[in-house]
């Protein structure tokens, strides 16, 4: 795969996506390469246009670990440096956290961006998620047994969150701080071996690698976003369920498997969190359809049970559980 111009890649991705330059877009910078690197081509793309995008920054503190704070400042004052206006956010971590610290984090951060960007009147949220960040997210989805729906993984336009640089490289990013003199800070969590994306990145990555060329990770980057593609089509042929709490057996026995196991998959994720939903929960599903066992039960993730009644499907809490 040829090099790519991370400001000639962020050009064209503006354009294909329809951003309008007055729409606002609010880059969520970590302050690591990735997120530096797309600061600054926006700062690039901006200063050779004589209608630059509106742009704003923020840099979230997330407090779980010594330095944060002084690495977010110095973010901060870089990008005010280089002309972008910035908000920095410190979050409070609770002392409880049973999804772990990188899924409360990742939850947080999100909230935080998605309020700033409201309260900023602002379109996007944009973040530096690369073609490797897609590679590893396809293989830690297929090895969590995700369903169909999820192995699209990232899309590069999600409702009011935009991904740019899906199609570059990390190389094309490393390049790019290189040539530009970007700084960034490291975030020593980003290399610890017990995350399962560090050890995608670090051995698994790698070995495909030495298998299938170095290419791997733009034929996977590929493949999630054909999967992509057939989950829209799919998803435009699904027949509504809506988010209540049953489902009529008869509309569900009537759609072709492709099209049933998709409606539980979405049924499902109005009733549990989707991260902890797999393949398995919507496999007992579909057996409790099709009533080999109508008196089992499936056990979804948060306390609430999927049952079977005589012409329909429900989720209700389980035994001794509160609503």
């Amino acid at each position: 795969m040829q090099p790519k111009d991370l400001i000639g890649e962020l050009r064209r991705f503006l354009h294909d996506a329809r951003v309008v330059r007055s729409a606002g877009i609010l880059l969520a910078v970590s302050g690591g390469r990735d997120s530096m690197a797309l600061a600054k081509a926006f700062t690039f793309l901006n200063a050779r246009s004589d209608q630059p995008w509106r742009i704003h920054a923020a840099v979230v503190d997330h407090a779980l670990r010594k330095g944060s704070a002084r690495e977010a400042r110095f973010v901060r004052d870089t990008l005010l440096a280089w002309g972008v206006g910035c908000e920095l956010v410190t979050l409070s971590p609770p002392k409880a956290m049973p999804q772990g610290a990188l899924a409360w984090a990742r939850d947080a951060r999100y909230a935080s961006l998605e309020a700033l960007r409201r309260a900023l009147q602002l379109s996007y949220v944009a973040t530096a998620h690369h073609m490797d960040d897609q590679a590893e997210t396809l293989i830690l989805r297929l090895v969590r047994g995700a369903a169909p729906g999820s192995l699209g993984a990232m899309r590069p336009r999600q409702g009011a969150l935009l991904r740019p640089f899906l199609g570059v490289r990390r190389a094309d990013v490393d390049r790019f701080v290189k040539k530009h003199g970007v700084p960034f800070v490291d975030d020593p969590t980003n290399d610890d071996p017990s995350h399962p994306r560090t050890r995608v990145r670090r051995e698994v990555m790698p070995l495909l690698q030495a298998i299938g060329g170095a290419d791997v990770a733009t034929r996977l980057s590929a493949l999630a976003a054909d999967l992509a593609e057939d989950d829209a089509a799919l998803a435009a042929a699904l027949p509504a369920l809506g988010r209540g709490a049953t489902v009529a057996l008869a509309k569900l026995s009537a759609m072709p498997a492709a099209l049933q196991r998709r409606a539980i998959w979405t049924w499902l994720q109005a009733h549990a969190d989707p991260r902890a939903l797999g393949r398995a929960h919507v496999d007992q599903c579909l057996v409790l359809v099709a009533g080999a066992d109508p008196k089992a039960a499936v056990k979804l993730p948060g306390g609430r049970v999927v049952v079977r009644e005589p012409t329909r499907v429900r989720v209700r809490a389980r035994q001794g559980q509160k609503r």
